[in-house]
C-alpha cells in the first residue's frame, strides 16, 4: 500500500522520466470540472495532503534510511509539487497549466540552492520538501508570467 502511494499509483514504475510523467498526471487534475470552484483551495489541499502522505510513506518504506534515499520511483512528491505549482486564485487557462508544468519541472530538475539544501531535512521531509519548494516557486513565477500571456 505504501509503495503504491509512493509511486503515485504506479507513475513511478514508468521506465523513463517517472517524475515528469507523474507531474503530467498530477497536472491533468486541473481540467476536472469544478476544481477551482473554491478559488483553488482543492489544489492546495491536494498538495498539502500529498506532502504529508509522502513523509509518512518515506518513513514506512525507508525506516532508518529515510534521509539517505530518494529513488526515482518515489513520485508522490512530484504530485505534491505539481499541485502546489497549479494553485491559482482563479481558474487557470490551459496555458497557465502548461506554464506551471514547465516551471515546476525546471525548478525540480535544476534545484537552485534554496531547493537543493532542503533535501537535507530529516525524517522524510527532505524527500518531498525540494518538490514542494519547486512547486511554490513555479506557482509564484507562473502567476506573474501568466499575466503577460494571452
Amino acid at each position: 500500500m505504501w509503495r503504491l502511494a509512493a509511486t503515485f499509483f504506479g507513475c513511478g514504475a514508468i521506465p523513463r522520466a517517472p517524475g515528469t510523467f507523474a507531474s503530467a498526471v498530477a497536472a491533468s487534475i486541473a481540467f476536472v470540472p469544478g476544481m477551482y470552484a473554491a478559488r483553488g483551495l482543492p489544489m492546495l489541499g491536494f498538495g498539502v495532503a500529498a506532502y504529508v502522505l509522502s513523509v509518512v510513506a518515506a518513513r514506512k518504506l525507508f525506516g532508518d534510511r529515510v534521509g539517505q534515499e530518494d529513488p526515482s520511483w518515489f513520485t508522490l512528491d512530484e504530485a505534491c509539487g505539481m499541485w502546489l505549482a497549479l494553485w491559482r486564485p482563479e481558474t487557470p487557462r490551459p496555458v497557465d497549466v502548461l506554464l506551471a508544468f514547465v516551471l515546476f519541472r525546471v525548478f525540480d530538475i535544476a534545484k537552485p540552492w534554496f531547493i537543493r539544501t532542503s533535501q537535507e531535512l530529516p525524517g522524510g521531509h527532505g524527500i518531498v520538501m525540494d518538490d514542494a519548494l519547486a512547486g511554490i516557486a513555479a506557482c509564484g513565477l507562473g502567476i506573474v508570467a501568466g499575466g503577460f500571456l494571452p
